[in-house]
């Protein structure tokens, strides 16, 4: 059988194997987000980092659209695999991937026509306003390609192969660090940086088509299977849009937060951005780990063996510890020289400084948030998580107009309400795990229930 099955054999040991080329592939993954962060940080500067950083809450919007629908297909993917039903694998992939790139474009449009308007909402200074939108118009272009990469490579996660996501990220990784510098140095700047990033997107996506036709039977792009059927269309957009709505509410926290930061001007941005570029590494750790739960526990949920998830949680919280210490000592021990790799400028690091000194707990349990919002994801649940977010979105908003008229900085305010967002988050999903209301069944044979 095409894949890996979880459930069978050592589960300590097929963890492990999962979970290293996850890491691997996430770290690959975001390099293009560290690589602009460090090369417009050295070779542009202050402008360059508040200018990236100001375009990430719209990319992360089209982002938000594009997890929904991959995440949410891995977890029917991985749920019928756990089942034994490939019929039922090969047809919600063919399904999928019509679906996945009618919405890519037109989201991708859409977010075209409004970044101008939607830089302005968050009061983007004025002075890094032209860039801000040449670098998201751009991007944006290439991710209108990436749709389906993503897709595949949560595709491919699902049916418990990790190793080949990791070698097609390579390949699109290695374009964007050779184009990166090049194409910044010519002068093209941050302009030159997106569209390193976009050429990188459109190429691996080629990649990744070519090498699922060739080598995957359940997922290859088979004429018969990619049609629109309201069946496997509607079973898909149950699982994928609460995905998708709690991506998009976290991408307006960035809107919410970033409106408060620009205010105290390119020092304030900049400073709030190399953090943020901080917490993505770390992210990365986390992201691996809520894939791995979610795959995991969705093949076990489809092998009808959820007495054994608990054992599945006790092993994931076993491979976090190292994670876990390691993010400790990079916030709590050296979090100076962290802000030096993306920013020289010394008043940067001091307003970054004190902005980790209120949020480092919550970034250093990212992994365990993980690991927790994967647990969920992986029963089919989802749309609990987008609950818990929504409920997480309005603390801070809560918290931030008591604060309005306090005497603390935008950057502490900012601190302070997204410390509550995610322990809110974090509370809400843990209830609902130790409830056991996910034990109901998301997929039959007849579909979703």
């Amino acid at each position: 059988m095409e894949g890996s099955n979880l459930t069978q054999g050592n589960l300590s040991k097929n963890m492990r194997k999962l979970l290293i080329p996850l890491i691997f592939t996430n770290i690959l993954n975001s390099i293009y987000t560290i690589v602009d962060g460090i090369w417009v940080g050295n070779l542009i500067g202050d402008v360059g980092v508040a200018t990236v950083t100001n375009s990430f809450p719209i990319i992360s919007i089209i982002v938000s659209i594009s997890t929904g629908l991959a995440v949410g297909t891995s977890v029917l993917i991985s749920q019928y695999y756990g089942a034994k039903n490939q019929e039922k694998v090969k047809s919600i992939s063919g399904v999928s991937y019509i679906l996945t790139a009618i919405i890519g474009v037109l989201s991708t449009v859409i977010l075209m026509l409004l970044s101008e308007t939607l830089l302005k909402i968050t009061h983007i200074p004025n002075e890094i306003l032209v860039q801000a939108k040449q670098y998201i118009l751009i991007y944006l272009i290439g991710y209108m390609f990436y749709f389906i990469f993503d897709l595949i490579i949560q595709s491919l996660r699902a049916i418990g192969d990790s190793k080949n996501p990791m070698k097609l990220v390579i390949v699109m990784t290695t374009m964007n660090m050779i184009l990166d510098p090049i194409l910044i140095k010519i002068g093209l700047g941050t302009f030159g940086a997106g569209l390193a990033t976009a050429i990188s997107l459109i190429f691996g996506t080629i990649v990744a088509i070519i090498y699922v036709n060739k080598k995957s039977d359940l997922l290859k792009f088979d004429l018969k299977r990619i049609k629109i059927k309201k069946e496997y269309t509607l079973e898909i957009l149950k699982v994928a849009l609460p995905v998708a709505l709690q991506e998009f509410i976290f991408s307006l926290v960035y809107f919410i937060e970033l409106d408060l930061v620009n205010q105290m001007g390119v020092i304030g941005t900049a400073a709030y951005g190399v953090v943020e570029k901080i917490a993505t590494i770390i992210y990365i750790i986390g992201t691996s780990f809520q894939t791995l739960t979610t795959v995991t526990i969705g093949q076990f949920i489809g092998d009808n063996k959820i007495d054994s998830t608990k054992e599945v949680i006790k092993n994931a919280l076993k491979l976090a510890i190292i994670p876990f210490i390691l993010s400790a000592i990079v916030l709590y021990v050296f979090p100076r020289e962290s802000c030096r790799i993306f920013v020289s400028s010394t008043e940067v690091i001091d307003a970054a400084m004190k902005y980790i000194s209120i949020i480092s707990l919550i970034i250093v349990v990212i992994p365990i948030r993980g690991i927790i919002t994967g647990f969920i994801l992986g029963t089919g649940h989802t749309k609990f998580v987008a609950i818990s977010m929504l409920s997480a979105v309005i603390t801070e908003i809560i918290i931030l107009h008591v604060l309005g008229n306090s005497s603390l900085d935008n950057l502490e305010k900012t601190g302070i309400a997204g410390t509550a967002f995610w322990i809110v988050k974090m509370m809400l999903e843990l209830i609902y795990c130790f409830s056991g209301r996910w034990k109901k069944n998301v997929i039959t044979e007849e579909g979703v229930i």
